[in-house]
């Protein structure tokens, strides 16, 4: 579904030219045309339609790793999570603290994960490799085999 660009897929919708997540995989066929009108729903579709759009929170949660612990991301944890062939994810959080800007790689065998932690807050990071890290403010990277 995240990297399939055939129909019924996310990127299915990108590549067809959507910005929003559709209501129905198909809101367009390949030809570009609505393909529906005969079902009772005379052409009525929504092309902003954010039930399909929890791949969101996913990319953000597990992909990327990043979720608060506590309101406001005032303690939050960075626990990437790679597979699927897959190999980087970066994302920032703005925060009342600040920007969180997160990411991590995968290159010759090595995983490298890099966050920045705003001022006044705490982030624990959790490896691949299940090692962990706590972190104030300020900017790391660290690295393990995978």
């Amino acid at each position: 579904m995240l990297l399939n660009t055939k129909c019924p897929s996310w990127l299915y919708e990108v590549r067809m030219g959507a910005t929003t997540i559709w209501e129905r995989w198909d809101g367009l066929d390949e030809k570009g045309v609505c393909p529906i009108g005969d079902d009772g729903t005379d052409l009525m579709i929504s092309y902003n339609h954010y039930a399909s759009g929890a791949v969101g929170a996913f990319l953000y949660q597990r992909v990327l790793g990043l979720e608060p612990e506590t309101p406001g991301y005032k303690t939050f944890r960075f626990c990437p999570r790679p597979g699927g062939g897959l190999t980087w994810a970066k994302g920032e959080e703005r925060t009342p603290y600040g920007t969180i800007q997160a990411g991590w790689t995968i290159q010759d065998g090595t995983f490298t994960a890099e966050i920045t932690v705003p001022v006044n807050t705490k982030c624990t990071l959790t490896m691949p490799d299940g090692t962990t890290h706590t972190w104030g403010s300020g900017t790391y990277s660290c690295r393990c085999a995978i």
